[in-house]
């Protein structure tokens, strides 16, 4: 949404061709509100979650239940966004007159809405690319040597450093030991019952995979891990049927079962008449539901 609310403005203000304006506004417009139709239906995306622990998952990794919210979070998270509204304050103007900075700057905006890792990704993104020279300012008549005017900067550039060096050093760990969070663990199953999962041997014939279309509550996580085509969930359906109908062509579903958002899907699936479907896998981090009676299946076979 930012990127072509940016383009908006700037044709609105500085058009390039007079006569074209119209036309490409009146083309963006559509394109935008096509996309907010198509999305209308998801009932994954958040709102109103809280910046805060997105923002310090940043540094120490994301929580997946609300009681490890913890008062480290709580100070990091807070720091980060003290820093970012400095940040704000004092390169607002620049982050307008900038493209890049308006794009980030409507993204911003709009991620407050969320609150999820893509707002905090953006924040980290204008407090470094945006903040940095902040710290490089030196003053016109200052008449302190170098560890006065530079002294700061040194050691913020450290402690930064050495937080992300520490961050990433977990995260190498954590794959080097097999540390899989609950959501991962059950896309990883999907994708090695599927047969196309990542660490797949190099010489395997990739013409005799079987293809598989997925409706996933994570449909990026799962393409990538998977290589299949991955969908998002269906809207909530008045009944089993209507639900059936809506998974055309749908041959796995994964999703988290404890998820009040998922609360009208689990009961339709769990109301479908014998063999419609079958639970292939059952975790804490959600469940692997196969469409036995997926039209695409009787065709193709």
């Amino acid at each position: 949404m930012a990127y072509p609310l940016a383009l908006l403005w700037a044709w609105y203000r500085n058009p390039l061709d007079e006569k074209q304006r119209n036309y490409f506004i009146g083309g963006v417009s559509f394109v935008v509100l096509l996309a907010l139709a198509l999305t209308s239906g998801w009932v994954h995306v958040g709102w109103f979650m809280n910046p805060v622990v997105s923002l310090s998952g940043m540094f120490l990794g994301g929580v997946s239940g609300a009681n490890e919210v913890g008062v480290l979070r709580w100070v990091v998270g807070v720091w980060v966004l003290l820093v970012l509204l400095w940040v704000l304050w004092k390169q607002v103007g620049d982050l307008w007159t900038d493209f890049l900075g308006r794009i980030l700057l409507i993204a911003l905006v709009i991620g407050i809405l969320t609150g999820d890792e893509i707002f905090a990704m953006v924040a980290l993104t204008i407090c470094l690319y945006w903040g940095l020279p902040l710290l490089l300012y030196r003053p016109k008549h200052s008449n302190a040597g170098f560890w006065g005017q530079r002294g700061m900067v040194l050691l913020l550039t450290m402690i930064v450093a050495t937080v992300f060096m520490v961050v990433d050093k977990g995260r190498y760990q954590q794959v080097l030991s097999g540390y899989l969070s609950p959501r991962d663990s059950i896309i990883k199953v999907l994708a090695e019952d599927s047969g196309n999962f990542l660490n797949e041997e190099p010489n395997s014939d990739g013409s005799a995979k079987k293809t598989i279309r997925v409706a996933s509550q994570w449909p990026g996580l799962t393409m990538l891990a998977c290589r299949c085509d991955a969908l998002p969930l269906p809207p909530n359906a008045k009944d089993g049927d209507a639900l059936l109908a809506m998974l055309r062509g749908v041959d796995y579903m994964i999703f988290d079962p404890h998820n009040p958002a998922n609360g009208s899907l689990s009961h339709n699936l769990a109301t479908m008449g014998a063999g419609a479907v079958e639970t292939v896998d059952l975790q804490q981090g959600g469940v692997i539901v196969e469409i036995k009676h997926s039209p695409s299946k009787q065709v193709r076979e």
